[in-house]
């Protein structure tokens, strides 16, 4: 079969495909990024450095060392979207194909990456329930825990992803997009259904935010029966007092700590007792007995969970697909700066008189900080 397509090529594609995955990204654009420049394949392990944090202290004194400290991300999502081109569509010329197939193809990839982010919410052991209309409260609230977890304020880095529920509760609040409530900036959010930052957050709206259907009915009590040591991530209870099916994303606080932690599998108890798996580390000694305390979220049929975090909490890690398939024109297009890579491939299967295009990316996401991060439930 010929190529009707005349002159143009993956590079396009590639090209504009991550134009458009860069464009539309919701979660994915502001969290943080790593990349690797050599080629690999699904399951392939990448290492990127943590933000280092530091502490002053009083001079004169010996330099710090730079050691910043390295997490192991799993490249473990392969997503992509390949079509099939019609007779007619043979005949496209170049910005018909990336106008009416290329950029929806993006979009979808970039949707499947930003639902993925949002997936991390689980490992975010901090919450705060909207009792009925969000209100500036509830998202001062939140900007409290994160004040009181460390996390940096100032830097521009904290971002407010919304639900739809949520983004239209805020869209109706005087204090966001009214004159007498918030200025010039208020009217501005009337015209453009865009809120612009907002306590020191950039809130968006988000339609890939996640639900949380919580494993217990009422918050759960319950006890520890050995000592669990630093670094512990299991733990086991009695004594639960409640049915005690616990969820992945519940979470939990030891009596007497300020570190909470999100259960990382699904549990049942039996007979009261119970051992959960927990995220993130154990960060001081528990000794037998201590009360422990699950917070329900999201009990009945799910509730949407928007976030507000830090750059930091998260990241999104991009890789090289291979290019050199044999038989098959293939590039890929890479961006240093933002951390993107996607490739875009065409061949033509000559058996059937058809040609096919693709768009697809390597990556992997993970938690960083969880305490850089708070849900946010919708009523």
């Amino acid at each position: 079969m010929s190529n009707t397509l005349g002159p143009y090529d993956p590079v396009d594609y590639a090209q504009t495909a991550l134009m458009w995955l860069r464009k539309t990204l919701g979660f994915g654009s502001r969290v943080y990024r790593g990349y690797d420049r050599a080629p690999a394949e699904k399951g392939s392990v990448i290492t990127l450095r943590r933000p280092q944090a530091y502490t002053a202290t009083a001079m004169p004194v010996s330099a710090t060392p730079l050691s910043p400290e390295s997490i192991n991300v799993t490249l473990s999502e392969w997503w992509g979207v390949t079509i099939e081109l019609t007779d007619k569509e043979q005949a496209y010329t170049k910005d018909t194909i990336i106008q009416e197939q290329i950029a929806p193809m993006a979009y979808a990839l970039a949707t499947k990456v930003d639902a993925l982010v949002a997936g991390l919410y689980k490992d975010i052991p901090w919450s705060a329930s909207v009792a009925s209309a969000l209100a500036v409260a509830d998202i001062t609230a939140a900007r409290k825990t994160l004040s009181q977890n460390g996390c940096p304020m100032n830097d521009g880095r904290i971002s407010l992803a919304l639900s739809p529920t949520l983004m239209k509760e805020a869209l109706d609040l005087a204090a966001f997009t009214q004159h007498q409530g918030s200025g010039e900036g208020g009217a501005s959010s009337q015209r453009s259904g865009i809120l612009g930052e907002r306590y020191g957050m950039n809130p968006f709206e988000n339609q890939n935010v996640q639900t949380h259907t919580s494993g217990v009915s009422a918050d759960a009590i319950g006890a520890v029966t050995a000592d669990a040591a630093v670094g512990a991530t299991s733990v086991a209870l009695d004594s639960v007092t409640t049915a005690g099916t616990f969820k992945a994303g519940d979470h939990f606080v030891f009596a007497n700590h300020t570190q909470r932690y999100a259960v990382t599998a699904d549990k049942t108890a039996s007979g009261g007792a119970v051992t959960l798996d927990f995220y993130p580390a154990l960060k001081t000694a528990v000794p037998s007995t201590t009360v422990i305390t699950i917070t329900l979220d999201g009990a009945g049929t799910g509730k949407e969970v928007s976030l507000a975090f830090h750059r930091d909490a998260f990241a999104l890690a991009m890789a090289v697909l291979p290019d050199n398939l044999p038989g098959i024109q293939v590039f890929s297009a890479r961006d240093e700066q933002s951390g993107l890579s996607v490739r875009a491939r065409r061949w033509t299967d000559g058996n059937n008189a058809k040609q096919y295009i693709g768009v697809d990316a390597l990556f992997g996401v993970r938690t960083l900080n969880p305490n850089l991060a708070v849900r946010m439930y919708d009523n």
